[in-house]
């Protein structure tokens, strides 16, 4: 039983991401946005440039908007929009939330959130999938910059988000979506 159940894990363990390799000049990129993308993807998530009209256009032609039975978005003009909750625990059986982030890092692919954007922090932790608007002049280099933008002014919550949600256990088997969204989109819209 014990080697059925790990061999069954090992089939669907994500295979394995090779790291990338950092020269001398790592904190300063050439284009944020490509490392952002690439370091999205090595976390397990996608990250899209788009231009701000495109925005609308780009959510509706994803396959999660079509598969989703349950979609809240908090993103002004994106042309999806169910109503908005009253409860925390209202957004349990979200299929796909949309919302804003406040900026992002080519260092490692994470995005900070402030929640006192959203009505309730759940969204974040309770739907399938999540997406991520994000204006692309946002991007910062590394962590130490997106540290010093951080400002705690009052009491609040916010968060980096790095890719969709993952665990790893003992056994060394790496799990998408165990604890919250079980993928995460990042556009980068482009204003002109």
């Amino acid at each position: 039983m014990k080697e059925d159940i790990l061999k069954r894990l090992k089939q669907s363990a994500v295979k394995e991401i090779p790291l990338p390799e950092y020269g001398e000049n790592w904190i300063h990129y050439e284009d944020k946005a490509q490392q952002f993308a690439s370091m999205m993807e090595v976390v397990g998530g996608q990250a899209q440039c788009v231009r701000a009209e495109e925005l609308a256009e780009k959510i509706k032609e994803q396959e999660l908007i079509k598969e989703s039975r349950k979609v809240i978005s908090l993103v002004p003009g994106s042309a999806v929009l169910d109503e908005i909750l009253s409860r925390p625990h209202d957004y349990e059986d979200v299929d796909l939330a949309i919302a804003e982030a406040q900026w992002g890092v080519a260092e490692n692919g994470a995005v900070w959130v402030d929640c006192q954007s959203l009505p309730f922090r759940s969204i974040l932790f309770l739907s399938q999938h999540l997406i991520l608007v994000l204006k692309k002049n946002a991007l910062v280099h590394h962590m130490a910059e997106a540290y010093d933008k951080l400002k705690f002014e009052k009491q609040g919550f916010g968060l980096f988000i790095s890719g969709p949600s993952k665990t790893a256990d003992i056994e060394q088997a790496l799990v998408i979506g165990a604890h919250g969204p079980r993928s995460l989109i990042v556009f980068l819209v482009e204003e002109d």
